[in-house]
Order: structure tokens, then C-alpha cells, then sequence
């Protein structure tokens, strides 16, 4: 009996970690708030992003399609961006600023 519990325990964990649940998602993307998250606030419910570029946040989930990115100014969000297929692109508040767009661009040589 005990072992049959605990076998029934792995697989549910198991099944947990195969879905691929993330926290990226246009649900959570949308309950930011512009003007009064903070970035602590943005990465509990995000997660970590994928890079960080100047004041912006930008997560990738290449497999599903999902760019998001959020835009900091004196430590609140002042705008973000989502785009996927389903939902097309939307930005709310401040255009975040696009890889590149900033004055510091960053060359790496590899070698």
C-alpha cells in the first residue's frame, strides 16, 4: 500500500515537470500592473527573464512562441509588451526598448 502511494506521488510529480508549466504566460503578463510593479514583483510573477537590456526585461519561450518584455523606470514597470500568435502583439504603457535600440551595445568575439 505504502509503495503504490509513493509511486502514485513520483508520477504526479512527474507529470508536473513534463507539462512545461511556466510561469510566462499571457495570464500573468497581463495582471502587471504599469506604474506600481516592482521588478521583485515582476520576476515572482514571470520569472526570470532571459536578458536583461538596460531598464528591459525580455523573456523568450521559443517552443511556444512567447516574447514578452517589460520596460523599468525609477523601479516600477512603465510599459510592457507581449507577443505570441494567439494573441498577436499589445503593448501597454511605454514602448519597451528593442535589443540594440539602447547606447551601450555590448560585441562579443567568439572565438
Amino acid at each position: 500500500m505504502r509503495t503504490s502511494y509513493l509511486a502514485g506521488l513520483l508520477l504526479a510529480a512527474g507529470v508536473v515537470l513534463a507539462c512545461g508549466c511556466t510561469k510566462l504566460t499571457y495570464e500573468n503578463w497581463q495582471r502587471i500592473e504599469v506604474g506600481s510593479e516592482s521588478p521583485e514583483a515582476v520576476e515572482a510573477r514571470l520569472g526570470e527573464p532571459w536578458r536583461k537590456v538596460e531598464q528591459t526585461w525580455i523573456y523568450n519561450d521559443l517552443d511556444r512562441g512567447v516574447t514578452a518584455m517589460i520596460k523599468f523606470a525609477d523601479g516600477k514597470v512603465v510599459g510592457k509588451r507581449w507577443a505570441d500568435v494567439e494573441h498577436g502583439l499589445e503593448t501597454v504603457g511605454e514602448q519597451p526598448d528593442e535589443p540594440g535600440e539602447t547606447e551601450k551595445i555590448e560585441i562579443r568575439t567568439v572565438e
